[in-house]
């Protein structure tokens, strides 16, 4: 997958969104403290359960704390 033409058509687009740069999504359990990185992620090796992702999805949904940007996130 081409992940960097598909940022820059997002993000030359006047669509609003907010990306997240999960390094490894793996079966766990919620942790409720997942690490939020604003920015692309700075790499190395870390997981992040299903449930963390879309518990920061959600949540972005009403805050709007990162528009228009990519987020690290991980646990």
């Amino acid at each position: 997958i081409d992940h960097d033409n598909a940022y820059a058509i997002i993000a030359a687009s006047k669509v609003s969104y907010t990306l997240a740069g999960c390094p490894h999504i793996k079966d766990g359990f919620r942790t409720g403290l997942p690490v939020i990185h604003p920015g692309p992620y700075p790499g190395g090796y870390h997981s992040v359960s299903p449930q963390d992702v879309a518990d920061f999805l959600v949540e972005e949904i009403t805050a709007g704390r990162y528009p228009r940007q990519i987020v690290g996130i991980w646990s």
